[in-house]
């Protein structure tokens, strides 16, 4: 019987592989795709990283309190940083 299942489904997935959109024929097609991807990725890190709390080094009060302060307090954004073009 689980046999029968997984052959089923396999055969039920080879029509779906065989409709995949080929590959792209040019060179330059592939480097520009590969370059857009890129690009996705190292804004998608950016944000990632801007994301990340940072925090001031920390502090030790007389009384013995150690106090470690936010940058960018929640509800503050953070200064815009400017774009190179």
């Amino acid at each position: 019987m689980l046999r029968a299942v997984l052959l089923a489904s396999l055969l039920l997935a080879a029509p779906a592989l065989a409709q995949q959109p080929p590959p792209p024929e040019s060179g330059k097609e592939a480097e520009e795709l590969a370059r857009e991807a890129l690009d996705k990725l190292m804004r998608a890190m950016g944000k990632l990283i801007q994301s990340i709390p940072q925090y001031e080094m920390p502090e030790i009060l007389p009384n013995g309190d150690i106090i470690i302060r936010r940058k960018h307090p929640p509800g503050q954004k953070p200064p815009p940083k400017e774009e190179k073009t």
